[in-house]
């Protein structure tokens, strides 16, 4: 059993609806203007070309039919400024982009779902989600987690990651550094979170 990490909260809040959603297929999303920003933005990280990277973006958006002018331009000038905000660093560079999280909850149950960028700075590692940050990031159960998770990945002390968001354009980069027992704290509720869903599957198998 695979928990996508921004699907968790929705898990913790009510384990039986995700259970049921889950067994049903859950739901599919093309992706959006968004979605195609993100790609454009992994084709820049891969090849290190802004220009090859700014017609993936348009070549995404017309193959999933998303035709609107501003929309479309909004899309590409929040890709400009998302490179120009990455062609400024000096004190960070990426050492990875759209990373796999695989971490076990107990239960066979494990974390998945991506980190949109990794950067390495001169305080460790810097993992980012790469979206507009959601009201209360900081308190989601999946954050330490994701810190645990690339610490494991990348042999490092949970100290030295840390874990936060930043908008498609480049703009407002926030992170924070979970200390030890906040981690601690997080893995527990995560392993009592991964029991409930194997115990709630069992029943919903029954019924």
């Amino acid at each position: 059993m695979r928990i996508r990490h921004g699907a968790l909260e929705d898990c913790r809040r009510d384990v039986r609806a995700w259970v049921a959603q889950h067994a049903a297929g859950g739901t599919f999303a093309r992706g959006g203007y968004d979605m195609g920003i993100l790609a454009g933005i992994y084709r820049f990280h891969r090849d290190g070309e802004p220009a090859p990277a700014r017609r993936h973006i348009e070549e995404f958006l017309a193959n999933r039919r998303l035709r609107n002018p501003q929309r479309i331009e909004r899309a590409l000038q929040d890709f400009d400024g998302y490179v120009h905000w990455s062609l400024s660093q000096r004190n960070a560079t990426v050492a990875d982009h759209r990373v796999r999280l695989n971490l076990s909850l107990g239960d066979d149950v494990v974390l998945g779902g991506e980190v949109s960028r990794i950067d390495l700075t001169d305080n460790g590692y810097r993992a980012v989600l790469l979206k507009a940050a959601p009201p209360g990031w900081q308190t989601e159960l999946r954050m330490p987690l994701i810190q645990r998770a690339l610490a494991t990945d990348y042999q490092r002390p949970e100290r030295e990651i840390s874990i936060g968001f930043q908008n498609l354009d480049g703009g407002a980069l926030d992170v924070v550094t979970y200390d030890r027992k906040a981690v601690e704290t997080a893995a527990a509720e995560a392993r009592d979170l991964a029991a409930r869903v194997r115990a709630e599957m069992a029943r919903q198998a029954r019924a």
